[in-house]
């Protein structure tokens, strides 16, 4: 399965590596991104370690694309609320609004706009708890396009978008079954591996006022 399914057309510059947690002190246990957004832990609970990780970054955007040992498909993007141009949400808009907002450009602009993907359609949605908020899940089945005369391959591709502080953050997965629950399950562990270290510091030296702008109460 080619490794470069899904990276996201507007993000260009990209950085990779293999990082291990065993035998290599002198690799890192984590990945964070430049300025903050977010820092993910390499847990070998949840991952067959080692990883091979692509990082693409953008204006007001960044993406992480990771595969472990047995060859699982993972990435998580995030996008700058009312920066960037997947996130260009209206404002005083609720989290669920922004949620909605942000994933439905994603489906639209990105995976529908893919050749990597056909016979696109959605087989789950809804929104579910995660630690500290509330995300919105998505599970679409796809045909990846055949390679020279290999049959048709169908996929499930599981999304979870989340909102922290003035970013939106999206994660998938990708599974050959259709299984919502077990997909979900994945995606939840994904989302309690992440820190985020730029969102921390900004509440801890400012007022949240800039934040209260973007949502309001449901």
């Amino acid at each position: 399965m080619p490794r470069s399914i899904l990276v996201p057309v507007v993000l260009t510059l990209c950085l990779s590596g293999c990082l291990h947690w065993q035998g290599l002190p002198e690799q890192p246990r984590q990945f964070q991104s430049p300025d903050g957004e977010f820092a993910l832990s390499w847990h070998p609970h949840h991952l067959r370690l080692p990883v091979t990780q692509e990082f693409h970054r953008a204006p007001h955007a960044g993406s992480l694309t990771f595969w472990d040992r047995q060859n699982r498909f993972f990435q998580i993007d995030y996008f700058e609320l009312a920066k960037s141009p997947l996130a260009d949400v209206p404002e005083y808009a609720s989290d669920r609004t922004v949620m909605r907002w942000v994933m439905k450009k994603y489906l639209s602009t990105v995976i529908r706009c893919s050749d990597r993907y056909q016979n696109i359609s959605v087989v789950d949605k809804r929104y579910v708890p995660l630690f500290d908020e509330e995300g919105y899940f998505m599970l679409i089945r796809a045909d990846l396009p055949p390679e020279q005369h290999e049959p048709i391959e169908s996929v499930y591709q599981g999304l979870l978008i989340f909102k922290k502080g003035l970013h939106a953050y999206l994660l998938q997965h990708r599974s050959p079954t259709r299984a919502p629950d077990t997909m979900l399950t994945r995606l939840r562990r994904l989302s309690g591996l992440m820190t985020f270290p730029s969102y921390h510091q900004s509440t801890a030296i400012a007022p949240r006022t800039t934040e209260k702008r973007l949502t309001r109460s449901r």
